[in-house]
Formats: structure tokens, C-alpha cells, sequence
């Protein structure tokens, strides 16, 4: 079975036009898919890998702030306390000998 014939050279240029638009068609189609995903994946991927460096950096700085004050605080209230016992201790072994001192000598 042969194909039928064009009846005309005119039908030919028709059928050629609308073969070629809908190749063209399906070209662009085929490229703008591809050009959206490939954006929405890179965009996607960036907008991940910033936020979780975000995330890391926002998590790292609050740990060490949180280290940084708790150690600071504890060497103010370490300090404090030991210079606090020093000065009492001092002002007694001060008192104590002044009585001792003063009964020694009355």
C-alpha cells in the first residue's frame, strides 16, 4: 500500500508548515521545561544551603555566647567568693590576734 498522494504542491508547503511548527513547538516547550527546572533546582539548592548555613552559623554563635557568658560568670562569682573568704579570713586572723594580744598583754 503506497502513501496516497498530495493533491497539490501547495498542500505539501501546508503540511511541511504545520510539521515544522509543531517540531518548533515541541523545541521550545522541551527547552523552557528544561530551563525552568534547572532554575528552580539551583535556586532550591541555594536557597537550601543558605539557610542551613543560617541555621549553623545562628546555632555556633549562640552556643558560644551561651559558653562565653556562663564562663565569665563563673570566674566573676569564683573570684568574688575567693577574694570575699581571703578578706574575712584576714579581717578574723586580724581580730584574733588583737585579742589574743590584748589578753597577753592585760
Amino acid at each position: 500500500m503506497s502513501p496516497l498522494p498530495l493533491p497539490c504542491h501547495r498542500c505539501r508547503n501546508h503540511v511541511t508548515a504545520a510539521v515544522t511548527i509543531n517540531l518548533v513547538s515541541t523545541l521550545v516547550t522541551t527547552l523552557v521545561s528544561t530551563l525552568v527546572n534547572t532554575l528552580v533546582m539551583a535556586l532550591g539548592s541555594t536557597l537550601v544551603s543558605t539557610l542551613v548555613r543560617c541555621l549553623v552559623t545562628t546555632l555556633v554563635n549562640t552556643l558560644v555566647m551561651a559558653l562565653v557568658s556562663t564562663l565569665v560568670n563563673t570566674l566573676v562569682s569564683t573570684l568574688v567568693n575567693t577574694l570575699v573568704m581571703a578578706l574575712v579570713t584576714t579581717l578574723v586572723m586580724a581580730l584574733v590576734n588583737t585579742l589574743v594580744s590584748t589578753l597577753v598583754s592585760t
